[in-house]
């Protein structure tokens, strides 16, 4: 069916529509297949695991990284999220990105440091399986946003811009990230996107 151009759909209101059935009938609509792709990889040895993409984006003008933090907790982790059927690891880190955090023009820079860890998807798995989240480093290009995909996972979530000049990670990052922000930082400066200042002796 065609869609005439002066109908156009609210996803924010067709996903927020589709979670008031989650809670109305969660017998029905909580048991997610994971089965099949995109969600679920198999390698060579024969375990499955959930490939996942995301990553941080540098904005120049307020010279910070990009994060997401949860409300509920305070953990500070990347925007990331499952890659679809026919997407590659890049365009997957894009996309989730955007759906996040609503950044909408940025480019890639580098590849930085993949994280492996044990999930049961916020109890959507029957039981926990491994992970496997690649990271990109991107350059914000422009300071457009787009509307954030307010599911209820990314409504527990805010932007959290951290310093490219702070000297320490902030406390509630997970430890398993910190590996990506000091290389984030490095590639930066040694691309000569950041620039250091030299202290005079």
């Amino acid at each position: 069916m065609v869609q005439r151009q002066d109908q156009q759909v609210d996803l924010a209101v067709v996903i927020q529509d589709g979670e008031r059935a989650l809670r109305e009938t969660p017998q029905k609509y909580l048991t997610p297949r994971y089965d099949a792709e995109p969600n679920i990889s198999k390698p060579s040895r024969g375990l499955k695991f959930h490939e996942n993409a995301g990553g941080v984006v540098y904005d120049p003008a307020k010279r910070a990284l990009l994060f997401v933090q949860r409300k509920d907790n305070l953990r500070i982790g990347t925007p990331k999220g499952h890659r679809e059927i026919g997407e590659t690891l890049l365009v997957a880190a894009k996309r989730e990105i955007t759906e996040e955090t609503g950044v909408a023009d940025f480019e890639y820079v580098a590849r930085l440091p993949g994280v492996q860890y044990l999930s049961d998807d916020h109890g959507k798995l029957a039981k926990k399986i491994p992970h496997h989240l690649h990271h990109f480093l991107f350059l914000r290009t422009s300071s457009r946003t787009l509307p954030r995909v307010m599911t209820g996972e990314v409504a527990n979530l805010k932007l959290l811009w951290v310093p490219v000049a702070s000297p320490k990670p902030p406390k509630t990052l997970h430890k398993d990230l910190r590996s990506v922000l000091a290389q984030a930082r490095a590639i930066l400066i040694a691309r000569g996107i950041v620039k250091v200042r030299k202290v005079s002796s």
